[in-house]
């Protein structure tokens, strides 16, 4: 919201296959296959329910880059007006875990992300909220429905599930019963889904598993490795954290579904070192800040002069929309201009230019796979392309492509590595990547 993302491959992948089933009803794309078993007809490696949200969204406004992050956008913003409706049961000091979300860098990152994380944490807020002030059978039952959307949206919406689970359980058995009844739906829906190619989720989800391990680090290298990318931030992120802890545990009679929630987030992501987890973390610390805030007027004075002066800030000197480099296109254009007329193209490079690409009819276009997948296929998958561009990030498994290049390159393929916004050949790389 409040700075330039450059564009994540992972957007153009979930923007293709939603597109898809908008277009031709295919939960699929076409920009892996070949690599990834089956996915041209099926997508088994991720959830559903964001494809589902974003293709009737890309139905209303296209399929453009800044209409799939202008969704996480408004999703964002409906995470703030979720929070601020809190103040029915919390009272006018509600506000300030809206404010203070605004702040968080990995919230302002996901909601300028065209991915499936702000769906996630929006129902995950949305679940938590109906059931914090009350387990009527109503509440259980939409919470329930809530909470399984997050699960279906993105593997840590179980944290949803859990918290509002949890709660039910603790408050009276019978409560528990409209919970399942209202998760029930969706997850059926989904095994059956699962039902139709097990075969294919089964060979999706193994390769998923399988990266995931293989970048398996410490949790005290991944907290190192988190702290290091907040960068100048990361005395904030972690004082907040400790301070929202505090505050949940301070006020866990009445704000119990979210520390159960934050509880249950907390080890998934330290273990699993995902630069964008955190961005879950950022709800759940800003409702403790803000139980710790309530009793000190000159704190919720202060935030609010804070606020005041941020805005007044962007007013001034406006940040782009949705986070998108003013200049993409353009690049996006240098990109097109060096790849022929009729080629099939391999892009593994960030900022992605699948999304300024899609004019170019011509383009048969594919993505690097994103897990690692056997080497004789990789190569297979290589060798179907024309022109191979890089840059900007290491896909798993593409470095050894690189390397023996001369020796796997057939007659007319084009290997380009995009430094600093400049087109190189391979003969321009070829003994930096002989050194490494």
């Amino acid at each position: 919201m409040f700075g330039i993302f450059a564009t994540n491959p992972d957007e153009s992948l979930c923007a293709s296959i939603a597109w898809n089933l908008w277009t031709e009803g295919r939960l699929a794309t076409d920009l892996l296959a070949g690599a990834l078993p089956g996915i041209e007809h099926s997508v088994y490696w991720t959830p559903p329910f964001y494809y589902l949200v974003l293709a009737g969204w890309q139905g209303l406004w296209g399929p453009g880059l800044l209409s799939v992050r202008c969704l996480s956008l408004v999703l964002g913003l409906a995470v703030l007006v979720i929070l601020w409706q809190r103040r029915r049961h919390v009272g006018p000091a509600a506000w300030t875990a809206s404010a203070i979300v605004i702040f968080d860098p990995m919230f302002q990152r996901a909601a300028s992300m065209g991915r499936m994380d702000m769906l996630a944490i929006a129902l995950t807020v949305a679940a938590i909220v109906v059931i914090e002030h009350g387990r009527s059978r109503r509440r259980c039952l939409a919470a329930g429905t809530l909470a399984a959307a997050a699960l279906l949206t993105h593997p840590l919406g179980a944290a949803a599930v859990v918290a509002v689970g949890l709660t039910c359980l603790r408050g009276r058995l019978p409560a528990v019963l409209p919970f399942l009844l209202g998760c029930a739906p969706l997850l059926l829906a989904w095994m059956v889904y699962l039902s139709l190619d097990p075969e294919t989720f089964v060979a999706q989800m193994g390769l998923q598993l399988a990266v995931k391990a293989d970048h398996a680090r410490s949790p005290i290298d991944n907290v190192v490795r988190l702290v290091d990318f907040y960068g100048s931030f990361a005395a904030v992120f972690v004082g907040g954290f400790i301070g929202g802890m505090v505050g949940l545990l301070r006020g866990r009679r009445h704000l119990e579904p979210w520390l159960i929630g934050i509880i249950s987030l907390c080890p998934v992501i330290i273990f699993s070192g995902e630069l964008i987890y955190p961005a879950y973390l950022a709800p759940f610390t800003a409702v403790g800040l803000c139980h710790l805030l309530a009793d000190f007027r000159w704190g919720r004075r202060a935030l609010a002069a804070t606020v005041a002066v941020f805005a007044i800030l962007n007013v001034v000197d406006p940040p782009p929309l949705a986070g998108i480099d003013p200049q993409y296109q353009s690049y996006c254009d240098y990109v097109s201009s060096h790849l022929g007329s009729g080629h099939s193209v391999i892009v593994a490079v960030v900022p992605d230019p699948w999304f300024g690409l899609q004019g170019r009819a011509d383009l048969r276009l594919r993505l690097a796979p994103p897990v690692l997948i056997p080497e004789d296929r990789l190569r297979a998958y290589v060798a179907q392309a024309d022109d191979i561009v890089m840059g900007g990030f290491n896909p798993p498994g593409f470095y050894p492509i690189l390397k023996n290049w001369e020796e796997l390159s057939a007659p007319g393929q084009n290997l380009w590595w995009l430094d600093r916004g400049q087109f190189l050949g391979y003969e321009d790389i070829r003994d930096r990547l002989q050194v490494r």
